[in-house]
């Protein structure tokens, strides 16, 4: 009898205690088309302006730890089969234009972190490359790597637009 109560307290107690446990803040910042953003580290959430993504579909935005943004990805213009990298001031990653992608694609940039400390990052992303001659065209998923140890912590694109694999559509 005195074990279940002793269980029952000490399930209560990890109950209660992760109750008050907050996730980590990388997602709390949120940059879309239009140049619009939203900040999910205030209450209530703060609409920003001050992005430079004109897509209309796809966006990929990256914090660290603290809600902090370090970079986000999108089209710049109306090129849009090419994205582009900036970091958190809001200026081109050195090597960050270009980077292919559709701009039809709902999910079309993903970000992945390469190791556990927030120092690289996989840049996903959806391409298309045409065909000479053809009304077809070769959808493809490439990557491109990001190294925030760079440009004094503002992050570098080191790799782009390696092709993982491509079908012709």
């Amino acid at each position: 009898m005195q074990f279940r109560f002793i269980k029952f307290i000490f399930t209560f107690y990890l109950l209660f205690l992760f109750s008050y446990s907050f996730g980590q803040k990388e997602h709390n910042i949120w940059y879309f088309g239009d140049k619009a953003g939203i900040d999910f580290n205030t209450s209530p959430p703060t609409p920003l302006l001050d992005g430079n993504n004109y897509s209309t579909e796809i966006s990929a935005v990256q914090s660290d730890d603290n809600g902090n943004l370090l970079f986000y990805v999108g089209v710049d213009s109306l090129t849009y089969f090419y994205s582009t990298v900036w970091d958190k001031h809001h200026n081109k990653m050195p090597n960050g234009d270009s980077i292919d992608c559709n701009y039809s694609v709902t999910q079309g940039l993903l970000i992945l972190p390469m190791d556990n400390y927030g120092r690289c990052f996989y840049l996903f992303s959806i391409g298309q490359e045409s065909i000479p001659s053809s009304p077809r065209a070769i959808m493809t998923l490439e990557y491109s790597i990001i190294d925030m140890t760079a440009n004094g912590g503002l992050g570098t694109v080191t790799q782009k637009n390696k092709i993982l694999y491509g079908d012709i559509v």
